[in-house]
């Protein structure tokens, strides 16, 4: 989800089996303060990238994702 402005919230919905690549991106401060962004890719026609901006512990979130995409290949 991203959230832009104060009064408003835009939000966006990916099937796990879609995602494709992943990948954190942090500053030098981010990296010494653990944030950072996230981007995820997915496949299909054109593609999709979603960006999770400045958001605390990138590697975490990351790892929690692969975890679950492990996850949903063997049950699948």
């Amino acid at each position: 989800m991203k959230e832009a402005r104060l009064f408003s919230r835009r939000s966006s919905t990916l099937p796990m089996n879609r995602i494709t690549d992943i990948h954190p991106d942090h500053s030098f401060f981010g990296r010494l303060l653990n944030f950072g962004d996230l981007f995820i890719y997915t496949a299909g026609e054109g593609g999709f990238e979603l960006v999770m901006e400045k958001i605390p512990g990138p590697g975490d979130v990351e790892a929690t994702i692969e975890s679950r995409l492990l996850e949903t290949k063997k049950n699948s």
